[in-house]
């Protein structure tokens, strides 16, 4: 690596803004390199002279870059003289790794807008990048490990070359290029299609394929490689839709089992798939989030509606103080998972004052935020307890005091119709998912198949299945609510004017919130 970066004439070290690039050896540890860029028209092109010095340290090697004055060089008419310090530890980390630490300072001479100087900064910290993408082609299959999987899915995802060009249509290349991918090809003829249709990141429908690894045709491999992003698309964590994927198809299962470092490669493409895909996150995060806000806005529609009349005024304060209690709830997790970190709490609970908390943490789970250290839990979990607090504080509580209402004073306006299916297809669609969530949970299913997985592996039914558990939790609970209503209208000695909200709530955490959980199970 050390001699990589110190030949600096190597065709690979050269740039398309390069005007002129020389070096002048003084011995084997100390040069000196001129370089001349070309710069946009407005601004005057820009030429470093530095002096580059080598070292050998107690783990590893030093290489250092100053500027340097020469008479050979002096400055020329409408050139600026820039200045560029660097300075790269090159370290061994056990047997078969190497630790590069780069930092640089460059001056360009002033002139130069802010926008320029991040982009230049961006392409030269890419030089530690193009170094381990060169010493990773050279790695041998047999060699491979969990981190060269990794580093093959971000090139992947994140290939160099022609910015024109589909990455896509750099996978024949890069298979080519690396040692290891280029022995698997040959071993496996399909994996050049294969890893195409999984790098295209195009929504089809799923298809399952049961073909052995070693019987599978291009066609299929090409088949399975496009029903990863449909697995994908159903799942919220990239980690619970390659497992869902790979068990749909048996070849998969077994190249995983004999290449383990493939899954590790597969995990990076489909989280930089899910990151990058627009249907990705617009599914995930939309309908969820979606469905929240689209309850709170017909709930403030209605109360609104209850406040304009003297005989519904008081369901209007009961409904405002189911959404306030939501919010409050809201607001302690936030304080839970932020305590640590005032500026972070800050952010997070203006989130829940703007009633977006669950577009919120739905967009950070679907995006792969990775728990910090000022957190409590991870994004995940924030997700299920912001559902269940707008379950047990809003949807649910509101869809009985709907209810009621419609039934007592037989308001059945559109208005008041429509906040009540909503809140109920809330409520349905968040306990469904939480069911989902956690049944196909891979962790959970390796640690306890006996208790995870009444949801199958198949993606069209698992989609069907989903599909039916909302429905049955909506359901259940429409009916629950006009059971409870109907009781408070028939029998009133049971119920008290003044504390008809508190026993829907009571009624609701005794029974309501584990009903549509566990029926979903029992359902499915």
């Amino acid at each position: 690596m050390l001699a990589f970066c110190w030949d600096t004439m190597q065709r690979s070290a050269r740039r398309a803004d390069d005007v002129e690039r020389t070096e002048e050896q003084v011995n084997g540890h100390n040069q000196v390199v001129y370089i001349k860029k070309r710069t946009p028209k407005i601004f005057a092109d820009r030429d470093f002279l530095g002096r580059g010095v080598w070292k050998k340290a107690v783990d590893g090697y030093v290489l250092v870059t100053s500027p340097v004055e020469s008479t050979s060089r002096t400055m020329t008419d409408g050139v600026v003289r820039g200045t560029y310090r660097s300075a790269m530890k090159i370290k061994r980390e056990g047997d078969n790794e190497t630790v590069v630490e780069y930092v640089i300072t460059p001056d360009f001479g002033g002139g130069v807008p802010n926008f320029f100087i991040a982009f230049y900064l961006g392409s030269n910290l890419r030089f530690v990048t193009e170094l381990q993408e060169k010493f990773q082609e050279m790695v041998e299959m047999e060699d491979y490990d969990a981190k060269d999987g990794k580093a093959l899915g971000v090139r992947l995802m994140h290939s160099s070359g022609e910015k024109r060009k589909k990455r896509w249509r750099k996978v024949r290349h890069i298979v080519r290029n690396h040692r290891g991918l280029h022995q698997l090809s040959i071993e496996y003829d399909w994996l050049v299609g294969f890893l195409e249709e999984v790098v295209l990141s195009k929504w089809v429908f799923a298809r399952s394929v049961s073909t052995k690894l070693e019987c599978l045709s291009e066609k299929e491999a090409r088949k399975i490689g496009r029903s990863l992003m449909p697995a994908l698309k159903q799942r919220k964590t990239a980690l619970a839709g390659l497992y869902q994927w790979k068990n749909q198809n048996r070849s998969m299962v077994e190249l995983f089992e004999r290449y383990g470092w493939v899954e590790s490669m597969m995990l990076e493409v489909s989280q930089e798939a899910m990151n990058t895909a627009p249907w990705g996150l617009m599914w995930r995060v939309g309908t969820g989030a979606t469905l929240s806000v689209v309850d709170l806005i017909t709930d403030a529609v209605v109360i609104v509606g209850y406040m304009g009349k003297e005989e519904t005024r008081g369901y209007g304060y009961s409904l405002l103080g189911m959404l306030v209690a939501s919010m409050v709830l809201q607001l302690l997790i936030v304080f839970l998972q932020n305590r640590k970190k005032p500026w972070a709490m800050a952010k997070e609970m203006l989130v829940v004052l703007t009633g977006f908390k669950s577009a919120w943490d739905a967009w950070s789970v679907c995006s792969g935020r990775k728990m910090e250290e000022h957190h409590s839990f991870d994004a995940k979990a924030e997700l299920v307890a912001t559902k269940i607090a707008e379950m047990v504080c809003e949807s649910i509580p509101g869809c009985l005091l709907q209810m009621f209402v419609i039934l007592k004073i037989g308001d059945s306006s559109t208005r008041a119709v429509t906040s009540l299916a909503v809140s109920a297809l809330t409520t349905g669609y968040h306990s469904a998912t939480i069911s989902y969530d956690f049944d196909t949970n891979p962790l959970g299913r390796n640690l306890n198949p006996a208790f995870y997985g009444y949801i199958p592996d198949e993606g069209g039914v698992r989609s069907v299945l989903l599909v039916c558990m909302t429905l049955n939790s909506t359901l259940l609970l429409l009916v629950r609510a006009f059971s409870a209503a109907m009781l408070m209208l028939v029998r009133k000695k049971y119920v008290r004017e003044r504390s008809e909200c508190y026993l829907l709530l009571a009624y609701l955490i005794a029974s309501a919130l584990p009903v549509p959980l566990l029926s979903n199970r029992v359902y499915a």
